[in-house]
């Protein structure tokens, strides 16, 4: 008889980001994290680090939930403490740090990425998105002009079901401030466009814009969470997830199909678990070498391979 693991869950922190990214004194800003694999008790938690040593304790609330993920929000305003700032944030064994830039309104400059676009907006898995945009800055009173050329222009994807941003490629301003840049389609979701600011210029993110990638019957989604991150050579890492497939109407749960680990890009037959009635897995791997894990799903029947994003990387000391 094969017992259930509901509770069996590793919550793992998947993005962290200020808004705006530029953080101005005395103005409210918000901290959102999004996170996956959490159970009904799992809080985020965090902290804020000023340059002069300054703490803020933050108050997450949990403000949305899909199949795959949950976003949280704190928000907070620093009236002192010019320069560069961390936020730390934690939930269960998990945890994750990103820097920002606070400043003055006053002494700094607006940018923003106008005219942000992909194309083609309707695609099939595989097939090459292109971004383009132009990157400007605030000349006084409505007008903007453009930066000098090479400034760098992060691209990132949110794919649908899920709250993380993740950055997939990035590319440099040309004359006027344009810039192109391209990406293989691989799901549907938001795309957008960042330049991080530097100097006096303040951070900036461009408008969403949404690409569509065709989806299929038998479509397969896997999860991935893994405890601890890092261990001493031969100790034991657990990961666990949910291994869900497409219906055309929704996503529901594969059951009774076997999942492999793949370790610093090789796949490790022995390490295999099947998944139970919920979907779920579980696989025990003694780590002998650091490295990314992905637990790969071979096409099955009616469900087509599929494999974890992103890669867990594993520290072995």
């Amino acid at each position: 008889m094969r017992l259930l693991r509901r509770d069996d869950h590793f919550p793992q922190i998947e993005s962290v980001e200020v808004t705006p990214p530029t953080v101005l004194l005395g103005e409210p800003f918000a901290i959102t994290v999004a996170t996956s694999e959490n159970g009904p008790r799992d809080t985020v938690t965090g902290t804020l680090s000023g340059p002069g040593g300054e703490q803020v304790r933050l108050r997450f609330a949990r403000t949305g939930e899909s199949d795959f993920e949950q976003a949280w929000e704190a928000e907070s305003t620093i009236s002192d403490g010019r320069g560069k700032w961390q936020v730390d944030v934690a939930i269960g064994e998990d945890s994750a740090e990103t820097s920002f830039e606070v400043a003055d309104r006053t002494g700094t400059v607006e940018t923003r990425i106008r005219g942000f676009a992909v194309e083609p907006e309707t695609v099939d898995p595989g097939d090459l998105l292109t971004f383009t945009g132009r990157l400007e800055r605030a000349a006084g009173g409505d007008d903007w002009s453009s930066l000098p050329d090479g400034q760098p222009i992060l691209v990132s994807f949110r794919a649908d079901d899920e709250y993380a941003w993740h950055v997939i490629t990035e590319t440099k301003t040309g004359e006027g401030g344009r810039f192109t840049a391209t990406a293989t389609a691989v799901e549907s979701g938001l795309w957008r466009a960042e330049f991080q600011g530097g100097g006096d210029l303040r951070a900036t993110r461009s408008a969403e814009t949404r690409s569509t990638v065709r989806r299929s019957v038998g479509d397969v989604s896997v999860s991935h969470g893994r405890t601890p991150k890092k261990v001493h050579r031969g100790k034991i890492v657990t990961h666990s997830g949910t291994v869900r497939y497409w219906t055309g109407n929704g996503w529901s749960v594969v059951s009774n199909r076997s999942v492999l680990l793949r370790v610093d890009g090789t796949d490790h037959p022995d390490l295999n678990d099947d998944t139970d009635s919920h979907g779920r897995y579980k696989i025990t791997e003694h780590a002998q070498v650091s490295g990314g894990r992905v637990v790969v799903f071979r096409k099955q029947g009616q469900y087509s391979a599929g494999q974890s994003t992103p890669e867990r990387p594993v520290t072995v000391t």
